[in-house]
């Protein structure tokens, strides 16, 4: 190792490049959860924030992509003393490349070692582009991670080697207390994620199902036009925007929720969906990208189609009118849950950091 200094654990020192909360969108959140475990295990953590160099700017996207390319070059360079891996968080966006060329830079220039860990569920679209010829750039990296099975066969197939570690995802433990025929979406409101689909699901439920509710956990973009679409369906005093929630508050959602709904259009491996998982909830979710690798039709979930208000419409109605089925996906899914273990994450994580 470097000259930074060792904790009583051995773990190297870090400077970990990722977006933070807020917005608490899953890699942001995922990061920051490694963040904490590393702080609370004794390690030198330097984090820098990547949204903080994403802030609009009078600048075209060129000049602001160099602008962003000095600024995390020279954090990494400042506190070059500091650590010994530079660990970078990227996914399927271009600004990749703004986030992934100047940490792989300045960790070669200082001798550091790198790793890149890659989220998101549109990669295969993203890659099959003309991002495909920057797949090179994350073979600089000493190792690549992707926190899911879905996200490492795809990288297998693009000749990438990496490794799959899960993310550190928990939240504190509240007794479950369903609220009857309660629904609970936690996702940032983008178009991406199709909040909409859940709203119109609901307002179909809402015919059989009257004291039918649905809580909405998050924020953004989508907030009016989403509050203006319940409106129209009849079902405002049914739909409650609970803004973004702390891990405090979010846990106690889940315990009152009857089931969750993952309405989302593209996704890896989103954090929601192991929160429920880990909390015993019964899930509705669409069969998108990653999905499917995390969850058994019939088993621990409902899959039903992307965009599709009436399938999803009818999987709530299964699940609500059928106890048996409501009862078999809640303890599914607290089984399902013990192979995104949180500590069994973090070792994983521990192990990595050592090795490199």
């Amino acid at each position: 190792m470097s000259t930074a200094a060792q904790t009583s654990r051995n773990l190297p020192a870090i400077a970990l490049i990722a977006p933070l909360p807020p917005p608490t969108g899953g890699m942001a959140v995922a990061a920051l959860a490694l963040r904490d475990h590393l702080e609370d295990a004794g390690a030198s953590v330097v984090t820098i924030d990547t949204r903080a160099q994403q802030r609009p700017s009078p600048y075209s996207v060129g000049v602001r992509d160099v602008t962003r390319f000095a600024a995390i070059y020279g954090a990494l360079y400042s506190n070059r003393h500091n650590y010994d891996i530079v660990h970078v968080h990227v996914n399927s966006h271009l600004s990749y490349l703004a986030l992934a060329l100047p940490s792989i830079a300045a960790a070669k220039a200082m001798g550091k070692k790198i790793c890149i860990t890659y989220h998101g569920g549109a990669a295969e679209a993203f890659f099959s582009g003309a991002a495909k010829r920057t797949l090179p750039l994350l073979e600089k990296a000493d190792v690549v991670t992707v926190p899911s099975p879905y996200l490492g066969d795809f990288f297998d197939s693009m000749g990438v080697a990496n490794r799959v570690i899960p993310n550190v995802v928990s939240l504190p433990e509240v007794p479950r207390r369903p609220v009857p025929q309660r629904l609970l979406v936690n996702r940032i409101l983008s178009p991406v994620y199709q909040i909409d689909v859940a709203i119109r699901a609901l307002a179909t439920v809402a015919k059989t199902y009257p004291k039918v509710t649905l809580a909405i956990a998050g924020d953004g973009p989508q907030r009016a036009e989403l509050e203006a679409l319940a409106k129209r369906l009849g079902v405002t005093d049914r739909v409650f925007f609970l803004g973004v929630l702390d891990r405090s508050q979010m846990a106690k959602e889940y315990a009152r929720a009857s089931l969750f709904i993952n309405p989302t259009s593209v996704d890896n491996t989103p954090n929601c969906i192991i929160e429920a998982l880990q909390c015993g909830v019964p899930i509705v979710s669409t069969d998108v990208g990653g999905v499917p690798r995390m969850l058994k039709h019939e088993y621990d979930a409902l899959l039903v189609p992307s965009g599709d208000a009436e399938a999803m419409a009818g999987a709530i109605d299964t699940i609500l009118g059928t106890p048996g089925v409501r009862k078999k996906l809640g303890r599914n899914a607290a089984i399902t849950a013990t192979f995104w273990n949180p500590q069994n994450a973090w070792e994983q994580w521990q192990s990595l950091y050592q090795e490199l």
